[in-house]
């Protein structure tokens, strides 16, 4: 329920001495129009498998992308309703019974005997650092997501978000199309065909609403877009993956199973008023220019947040010594955690 370690860059909190400046986009030379949220379609399906659970076999052309000998494959506990994203990117993430990893599937297809093929695979330690995976920067597909119940109970860690390949200036400080944490770039941007070439906005960019904008002041119409709003001040969000056709929008993930299992059904309701928070929320965005070091990681004390200094909130509590217990359920139902009542502040 609250993956990877406190140090971690999706779990660290900004810091007190992060640098904002405005977002100069490659594509329009200023920051995000408008907001969105991809829980339809170009998402993640994340699946927590039982020790009940089918074994499938998953067979990969790569294994976090290295070509690796035909028929390669590996044997996990896979639920029975499984299935990836409906997208043509088709994610699927299944977190293993003992919770201690997730295999990530890249271009994931369900086989005639229910074992699946992927065109990459790799299997993420859930108590790591999460900067390897299979989603374009090279990060894990876990990280960033919005997951059940969050959206009600509170965020507390950094988002991912996504915006078109246009956005990005791939000509980033230290010579490569991408900064910390990002570890690889579309293969498109060295040949200059994906990303633009101007601005400050690169692939791994650090985004968040700076600690001077008071919140309550922006006239938020949902409780959800509060929530949102809250963790964009304090932990920001890290630009993961490009997308097509949003041009100037900002889009966050949302957790495919998740919404599945009806996870949005209240926040649906209101819609509408929802979209105009994600809009004001986008425009506030600034760049955070001190979350990397001319393009690398920042050395940072291990009580320091992202761009130095006090943390802005609390960093996550030490894993304990052994595997802890079921979180809380109030049901797991297709691979689903559903977490009873309101929890202001999750355990590990």
């Amino acid at each position: 329920m609250w993956p990877f370690d406190k140090l971690s860059p999706w779990n660290r909190p900004l810091g007190a001495h992060a640098v904002y400046e405005p977002i100069q986009s490659a594509l329009t030379g200023a920051g995000f129009s408008a907001g969105g949220l991809n829980y339809r379609a170009w998402t993640v399906a994340v699946w927590l498998a039982s020790p009940s659970d089918p074994v499938r076999r998953i067979y990969y052309e790569r294994w976090g992308g290295r070509l690796v000998p035909p028929g390669s494959f590996v044997e996990r506990r896979v639920p029975a309703a499984a299935e990836q994203s409906p997208d043509r990117d088709a994610l699927m993430l299944v977190i293993s019974p003992d919770r201690r990893t997730v295999l990530e599937a890249f271009h994931a297809v369900r086989l005639p005997t229910g074992d699946f093929k992927a065109e990459v695979a790799t299997e993420v330690d859930l108590k790591g650092m999460g900067d390897i995976g299979v989603v374009t920067n090279g990060m894990s597909m876990l990280g960033g997501n919005i997951r059940a119940g969050e959206l009600r109970t509170g965020i507390n860690h950094v988002l991912a978000f996504t915006t078109s390949g246009k956005m990005w200036n791939r000509h980033a400080p230290g010579g490569r199309p991408r900064v910390w944490p990002a570890r690889w770039a579309d293969s498109c941007a060295s040949r200059g065909t994906c990303y633009g070439s101007t601005g400050n906005l690169y692939l791994g960019s650090w985004v968040a609403i700076p600690p001077t904008v008071n919140l309550h002041a922006l006239g938020l119409e949902t409780p959800e877009g509060q929530i949102l709003a809250r963790a964009l001040q304090d932990y920001g969000a890290i630009g993961t993956t490009t997308a097509a056709g949003v041009k100037d929008r900002i889009i966050f993930r949302y957790d495919y199973v998740a919404y599945k299992a009806g996870d949005l059904n209240s926040l649906l309701a209101n819609w509408p008023a929802f979209q105009r928070d994600l809009n004001r929320l986008a425009r506030h965005l600034q760049l955070v220019a001190n979350s990397h070091d001319n393009g690398a990681a920042p050395s940072l004390d291990p009580t320091e947040g992202i761009g130095g200094g006090p943390p802005r909130t609390a960093f996550a509590s030490d894993f304990p010594s052994t595997q802890g217990q079921p979180i809380e359920l109030a049901a797991a139902t297709a691979g689903v955690m559903l977490l009873r009542g309101h929890v202001r502040r999750r355990r590990r």
